[in-house]
């Protein structure tokens, strides 16, 4: 286990922020920075307590960030190897829930109010240049903050899955089919959802751009509200008394030709007890270093987590065909 101070400092670089009044967010940035690009410099000594630094600071922050980005409709539950999660759902009406992130577990029914979570292995890698590491050169504070993203891209990616196998394919009561955003249509799905809570919208910036609370969009009758919100985030804030979430999104892999989520769905869920997802990490991250022929090292990862979505009948699913 590292120092409890540099495991702190390690978290505040990390969320931008500072615990201890004696020092602002940018010196716990330069702080962690330096202490890193200190240790890489006898990178050979130091790999086991560098690699146990980004271990703890990814266990310590990969819940916050998730918390932060998916709090308003997930929750999120954090277990020892070994333990199954089990959820209470208090909605006697939710019969089912639906588990992705390579688990072959489609469809659970539920046994008196009770569902598990199971999870499976998430991994990856990253790489830095032999010469980078011994001039201590390597910047691990960004290191760090790129692994986390990967690992919750494919969070993001398990929630799409386990989402649309759940909806099914046919048009219905929650789900709706499209090629362009029809507002009556979408309002339809948002009073299906408002019957069980107060309604949350949340898709990809790209997905969620064509949204307005207008019929049609039409800047010059726009609410400055609105036009805000468009300004700062490329899409309105809410939807006719809905809070809308952007769900970050990128790419499959360097060659931009894949995105991880796709910018056609959106989704809607009530705001109540029962959040529709439910996001189990369990046990910790684990980083090992493999050293390639040109000397450079990659770190693999590797992080068990797994996600479930309650059955339907109390959200919905609108897919924009033509993104």
């Amino acid at each position: 286990m590292i120092e409890q101070r540099i495991l702190n400092c390690a978290v505040d670089a990390a969320l931008g922020r500072s615990s201890d009044p004696k020092f602002t967010p940018e010196q716990r940035v330069e702080g962690m920075r330096a202490y890193l690009a200190e240790l890489g410099k006898d990178y050979r000594r130091n790999e086991v307590l560098i690699n146990e630094v980004i271990e703890q600071t990814v266990d310590a922050i990969l819940p916050i960030k998730i918390t932060e980005r998916l709090g308003v409709f997930a929750d999120v539950s954090q277990v020892q190897d070994g333990v199954t999660k089990k959820w209470h759902v208090k909605n006697g009406k939710i019969t089912a829930a639906y588990t992705a992130l390579g688990v072959e577990q489609p469809r659970q029914k539920l046994y008196k109010g009770t569902f598990v979570t199971q999870t499976a292995p998430i991994g990856g890698a990253v790489y830095a240049e032999y010469e980078d590491l011994i001039t201590g050169r390597v910047d691990f504070a960004d290191m760090i903050n790129q692994l986390v993203d990967a690992i919750m891209d494919q969070i993001y990616a398990g929630i799409q899955d386990a989402l649309i196998g759940a909806f099914g394919t046919t048009n219905n009561a929650n789900r709706f089919a499209g090629s362009s955003f029809i507002q009556s249509e979408f309002d339809k799905l948002k009073g299906t959802v408002q019957a069980y809570g107060k309604p949350v919208v949340f898709g990809t910036a790209v997905g969620l751009t064509d949204i307005s609370n207008g019929a049609g969009f039409d800047w010059n009758k726009t609410s400055e509200a609105d036009r805000l919100d468009i300004r700062n985030l490329g899409h309105v804030g809410k939807y006719k008394g809905s809070d809308v979430v952007e769900l970050p999104n990128s790419f499959t892999d360097e060659t931009n030709s894949q995105k991880l989520l796709d910018d056609g769905y959106i989704y809607m869920a009530p705001v109540n007890a029962d959040k529709p997802v439910k996001i189990v990490l369990e046990g910790n991250m684990h980083i090992r270093d493999k050293q390639e022929k040109d000397w450079s090292t990659t770190k693999e990862y590797y992080r068990k987590a797994g996600v479930s979505v309650l059955a339907v009948n109390n959200m919905a699913l609108y897919e924009n065909t033509s993104l």
